[in-house]
């Protein structure tokens, strides 16, 4: 008897192009795995360790993974399974939104600097949320829908489900927000930030890359790729994304570019997230 599962992939690079210390990245695999090897432990929240250190959970629609200092994120459907490194232990989160029998699926999440988990749902509207991980109290964020966002330090970039890109700062109460100074939107953009500049995706026949200064306004493209990026972060001075075909690539920066390849993995690889 077989079931579906989702692998966590670790992959450690080092560069010393840049930074000389290690980025590593988690990255979501759908595979499969004998009923016996996951036993009954994955009918409760427990963790499955199989020896090669490979972690199993039982899921059945993940969307993506986030990481902190001490826990792990991963949205499932309308689930998320958080694991708290200290403890090693996982909790499930379930988002309620009081709509009856159809459920929100979580579609993107990320912890921020202050430890705070947020995330965007795929309600009309793409609904966006705080939760604080130790006591699990929600904050819907009204002034905010978002199709997909990255946070970096203070800063919030998100798009709407046109595609505009916009900026605000995470705080309390009423927030700052404005449109990113672009003469034409991206198409279903994905979204990762490193060293004061967004790097963001347009999904066209031939997708580009794009690096954007913020404070400047300077627009860069920087690379063109056969296959559709799904998910992108950096880790360092790495760039690691997935594509529509399931892989895994790993670049150098600030070049991006076969000669910067720093890993690639096939497979069916669905997101990822830095550590």
């Amino acid at each position: 008897m077989r079931k579906n599962t989702v692998k966590i992939f670790i992959s450690a690079l080092c560069s010393a192009l840049v930074l000389s210390t290690a980025a590593g990245f988690f990255a979501l695999e759908k595979t499969t795995a004998n009923a016996e090897t996951a036993n009954a432990a994955s009918q409760t929240d427990a963790l499955v360790l199989p020896e090669n250190y490979e972690n199993y959970l039982d899921l059945t629609a993940p969307s993506d993974v986030a990481v902190s200092a001490y826990y792990t994120a991963i949205a499932d459907g309308n689930v998320i399974y958080l694991y708290d490194r200290k403890n090693d232990v996982y909790k499930k989160y379930v988002h309620e939104t009081g709509s009856g029998e159809t459920q929100d699926i979580i579609k993107k999440l990320q912890f921020s600097e202050n430890g705070y988990l947020y995330y965007a749902d795929n309600s009309t509207g793409a609904n966006f949320y705080e939760l604080d991980v130790r006591s699990y109290e929600k904050r819907k964020i009204d002034a905010i829908a978002c199709s997909t966002f990255i946070i970096h330090g203070e800063d919030l970039y998100f798009a709407n489900s046109t595609g505009t890109l916009y900026s605000a700062v995470l705080e309390e109460g009423a927030m700052q927000i404005s449109a990113l100074p672009l003469s034409e939107q991206p198409k279903k953009p994905t979204l990762a930030f490193w060293n004061d500049e967004l790097y963001f995706t347009d999904n066209g026949t031939m997708q580009t890359l794009y690096r954007l200064n913020p404070k400047t306004e300077s627009l860069i493209p920087v690379a063109s790729f056969d296959e559709r990026i799904e998910h992108m972060t950096v880790g360092g001075n790495v760039l690691a994304c997935t594509t529509s075909k399931g892989n895994f690539y790993a670049y150098s920066l600030p070049r991006v570019e076969e000669s910067s390849l720093l890993q690639c993995a096939e497979g069916s690889y669905t997101s990822l997230a830095a550590f």
